[in-house]
């Protein structure tokens, strides 16, 4: 049986602005071949400036709506309009605590103030009644900014309501609608929409093969797993029942034994994005930092993709973990090593202390990864594991040429 035009564009997001336009399956096809032509490094490069501050913390982007969110190093938080890069909203430093973590998902917005509250805003164009209470700081900075703006509302925010979590947050990740707060050795779930505690996590920090879980790098929710990202494992946690059903050691070998490495040199600074070729190879054994650790971790929507980036710039893909974790077939079989090698480091470091992993992101089988010296390398690599085979990905790398320095 056919698949109809109309069940091919819901396979898509249909508010995403690459589908603005398209009414047949001929201006379909287009779209797809140019997006995918995009995502294999074959289309065309535009840039423009969103920001001209230099502390640019955190970056959550909504194409939906068609808007950037940034936080700072020196506090406040921006609202983009992602094509001008007018700005639409936001809340100032004196407000949003320097190097505030914000998250962002399906209309919801939320950062943490210093001690244990997350505060939780939601886009004024799909506010309802809230379950949770906001506090006087939340309505009074509210009303202020309010008033400090005229016109369109598009991209303004309201206060959603704020939580405080039993304990300190070590790390926090909202994959709508569930929000994951690590503490040291528990991890608390909430239900964003009805500000409700869903679930609480025991014992993360169980001693398990000799170790502790470690300090907290991040955390990752997905429908199957709380997955968390420590100096010693990484461990995924059970969703409902919190059970510990599978563990994995960052070590300075080899994890898997499908192993491919990419090699790319950025070339003469030129102070413009450009686009630089990658190869990939079979990777050849090679001397890696000792205390190597998981920085970062994803999940893909089904919960059965999973890539977690090491701070020595490896990146392990495990194409359904669900089969692993029920001993269907071992981590070996599903999973791949990539190797990122970018050879643009600062003068003064040790090479084998760089390229630093840095920020991880995983949507639509992509897997964007960034490591900074001079140059700013994203890596998109289009997961392609087949079983039995190191299927070799295909592979982009976007250099911001200029110098950067270090991004912590």
């Amino acid at each position: 049986m056919g698949v109809t035009f109309e069940e091919a564009i819901r396979t898509d997001d249909p508010n995403s602005q690459h589908l603005i336009g398209v009414k047949d399956w001929r201006t379909l096809c287009r779209c797809r071949f140019q997006l995918e032509s995009n995502w294999s490094g074959r289309g065309p490069i535009t840039s423009h400036m969103l920001c001209d501050r230099a502390d640019v913390h955190r970056i959550k982007a909504d194409e939906r709506v068609g808007i950037v969110i940034t936080s700072y190093g020196l506090g406040g938080i921006m609202v983009w309009d992602l094509d001008s890069g007018h700005a639409l909203w936001g809340l100032p430093p004196t407000y949003v605590r320097t190097y505030a973590h914000c998250e962002y998902d399906s209309g919801f917005l939320i950062f943490d103030r210093y001690g244990q509250g997350k505060e939780v805003w939601r886009l004024a164009s799909e506010f309802d009644a809230s379950p949770l209470p906001c506090d006087e700081r939340q309505q009074a900075i509210c009303d202020a900014v309010a008033r400090s703006l005229q016109g369109s509302s598009r991209g303004h925010f309201k206060p959603w309501g704020l939580l405080t979590t039993p304990e300190l947050g070590r790390a926090f990740r909202f994959v709508y609608p569930t929000l994951i707060v690590a503490g040291y050795d528990k991890a608390y779930l909430y239900d964003i929409p009805s500000g409700q505690l869903v679930q609480v996590v025991e014992n993360i920090q169980a001693v398990k093969d000799g170790n502790l879980l470690g300090e907290i790098n991040y955390v990752e929710i997905s429908p199957l797993h709380a997955l968390i990202c420590g100096t010693e494992q990484l461990r995924f946690f059970e969703r409902g029942s919190g059970a510990l059903v599978y563990k994995i050691a960052p070590t300075a070998e080899a994890i898997v034994s499908k192993r491919l490495a990419i090699d790319g040199n950025p070339g003469k600074a030129t102070g413009k994005l450009q686009l630089v070729q990658l190869t990939t190879h079979e990777a050849r054994p090679q001397v890696t930092i000792d205390d190597t650790e998981f920085v970062a971790v994803h999940a893909s929507p089904d919960g059965k993709t999973v890539v977690a980036l090491l701070s020595d710039c490896r990146l392990l893909v495990i194409k359904d973990i669900v089969e692993v974790i029920k001993g269907k077939r071992t981590l070996d079989e599903s999973s791949m090593e990539i190797l990122l090698q970018c050879n643009h480091h600062l003068p003064g470091l040790n090479p084998i202390l760089s390229p630093a992993a840095v920020y991880l992101a995983f949507e639509h089988g992509h897997v964007g990864v960034v490591t900074v010296r001079i140059y700013l390398a994203i890596y998109t690599i289009k997961d392609s594991i087949t079983y039995g085979a190191a299927t070799r990905p295909r592979v982009s790398s976007y250099l911001l040429s200029t110098q950067l320095g270090m991004v912590l």
